[in-house]
Formats: structure tokens, sequence, C-alpha cells
């Protein structure tokens, strides 16, 4: 009896840990992969933020005497969801209107909490955040960057191309502190920078 209990929660468990980690729960709907941009929005509301990225996918076959190449180009959306602070935040990837992941991004914070120029900002914080501690920037500037990579077998060569959209916030917090510089990619914090003395 106690084996087969034993096995029971085994299977139990091995059959709930995967679905956990592909899923979230938004009230009493349950979100997965493969679910839809338009069901995730019905059920979860509005994101916290949003980052956008795309990625171009470029795969060459190899012939006797002739290469043929194909291009695709994806618009991967990163949505976030801030339940709070007694909660884990959530970052759904959408891939061409579908959910095509979904993880964790770090204990959520109470929206109203803004304003703490003291509290330090870290390499791979999310930018709502950076927001929730520092409050809205001074200034924000946008561009975008290509990332590339090639990868090869016996029979086809593909180079990956990402375009990322970079987005740059300056913060200006008074002549008595020295303004500082936050980067992000992906809505996540690449590089703090401090400046010269604020006005």
């Amino acid at each position: 009896m106690v084996r087969l209990f034993s096995l029971l929660a085994a299977v139990t468990v091995v059959a709930v840990a995967p679905a956990s980690a592909f899923a979230m729960r938004c009230g009493t709907h349950l979100i997965e992969r493969g679910d839809t941009r338009l069901e995730l929005l019905a059920r979860c509301g509005e994101p916290t933020d949003i980052s956008r990225s795309v990625e171009e996918h470029t795969i060459a076959f190899r012939g006797d005497n002739e290469a043929v190449a194909r291009t695709v180009r994806v618009v991967v959306d990163s949505l976030l969801y801030n339940f709070g602070p007694t909660r884990l935040m959530r970052r759904v990837d959408v891939r061409d209107g579908v959910i095509s992941s979904i993880s964790t991004a770090g204990t959520g914070f109470e929206p109203s909490a803004v304003g703490n120029v003291d509290q330090p900002i870290r390499l791979g914080d999310e930018r709502v955040r950076v927001r929730s501690r520092w409050g809205d920037p001074a200034d924000r500037s946008v561009h975008s960057e290509t990332r590339s990579a090639a990868y090869s077998d016996a029979e086809s060569v593909e180079v990956a191309r990402t375009t990322v959209e970079v987005e740059t916030w300056t913060y200006n917090f008074g002549p008595t502190r020295f303004m500082r510089r936050v980067s992000f990619e992906n809505g996540r914090v690449v590089r703090v920078e401090t400046l010269r003395p604020g006005f």
C-alpha cells in the first residue's frame, strides 16, 4: 500500500511539474504555451510592460551547383505581468500571435512604492522594476541593433539575425547627485552608467 501511494505521488509530481513550468494562472484561468495573445489579454488583462524584438532566420541549402536560401522574420513580443509583492512576475513571449514561452521574472512589487533613488539597479532588472524604484526618467531614447549568428551542418547553413530594440533612460536626480543612464535590451537592464552631476 505504501509503495502504491509513493508511486501515485511520484506520477502526480511528474505530471504537474512540466505544466507549472510552461503555464501561469490569472484568477481562475490557466494560460499555457500555444494559447493566443487574444486569450492571454482576455484572461490576464493588459501587461505591466511590453518589449519587442524581431528574429530573422536565413537557411541556405547546398546543392550540387547551387544554393537555395529562405528567410523568415518573426516578431517576438515579451509581455511582463506584475502580480504584486507576494508573487513572482511572469514574462510571456508571443511569436506570431501565439505564446511560445512563459518564465518567471523575479518578485513583483507594489506599483505605488515609486521614487526611492537609493535603491540599487542591477543588470538583468526588468524595466518595470527600474520605474518602480526610480520613477519615470527625465529623458528616453530608442534605437535598434542587429545581432547575427551562423550555424552549419553538412547540408545547410543557417544565419540567424535578431533586431533588438535598445532603450536608454536618463535620470536627473538634481544638483546634489550624479545623473544616471540605464540601457535596456528586451526589457532588461544591460548597462548602468554614472554621468556628470545633475541640475
